[in-house]
């Protein structure tokens, strides 16, 4: 599906990366597990790897400063939609899921109710489920009018400058992140296609039932 990506990076954010990008650099995108959108080419540099996962592109170390992923543990604080400071020692379960999206990314929308069907069938089980959202600055005073409008329940954070979405080497949204309990992160999944809450829901299932 094609579909305008209006991911309007902040001027002062873009100056130390040449200057604003021409629009055709925000661009949907295929990938393996079908629709998503690829994150500006700007905010795309060194790669890291995650076991047992192929290298994937992130942002620049200066702007690593809110998350470590070295395997101490997963460590990072954000905004929620009460203007509150939220780390993720806070929302942390048995298992986590953290899906990284944008309220005008078209693929998102069609995962979200899938992702809120997966909180409420598991919270019981110890699964915390998050949203984390790439919206600017400019766009967040939508996020939470957009998320209350489709009755998402579990807990929204606001990545305006894409930090946290950038060490976890996410480059397209939707991009949903499964970690254990040891923080380990056990599963990446790209793209939204019809049935990939199906894969998911496995995946959550593996750690479950994993001693």
């Amino acid at each position: 599906m094609k579909c305008e990506v209006r991911c309007d990076l902040p001027k002062r954010f873009l100056r130390g990366f040449g200057g604003v990008r021409p629009r055709s650099e925000y661009t949907p995108a295929q990938t393996e597990n079908g629709e998503s959108f690829r994150l500006p080419s700007c905010l795309v540099r060194k790669p890291i790897t995650f076991q047992k996962r192929k290298s994937v592109p992130v942002l620049p170390i200066l702007l690593i400063a809110l998350v470590l992923n070295n395997g101490s543990g997963v460590t990072f604080s954000l905004k929620n939609l009460d203007d509150r400071w939220v780390s993720y020692r806070d929302i942390k379960g048995k298992v986590t899921l953290i899906d990284f999206w944008a309220t005008w990314c078209a693929p998102c929308l069609k995962s979200l109710p899938k992702i809120e069907d997966l909180h409420r069938r598991y919270t019981s089980r110890s699964v915390s489920v998050v949203g984390v959202s790439l919206d600017t600055e400019r766009n967040q005073p939508k996020v939470g009018p957009f998320v209350h409008s489709r009755g998402i329940s579990y807990p929204i954070l606001l990545d305006p400058q894409s930090r946290v979405a950038g060490s976890f080497g996410v480059t397209t949204i939707p991009t949903i992140i499964i970690l254990d309990s040891t923080d380990a992160t056990v599963y990446v999944h790209r793209g939204w296609s019809a049935g990939d809450e199906t894969i998911i829901e496995r995946e959550i299932l593996k750690c479950l039932t994993t001693p």
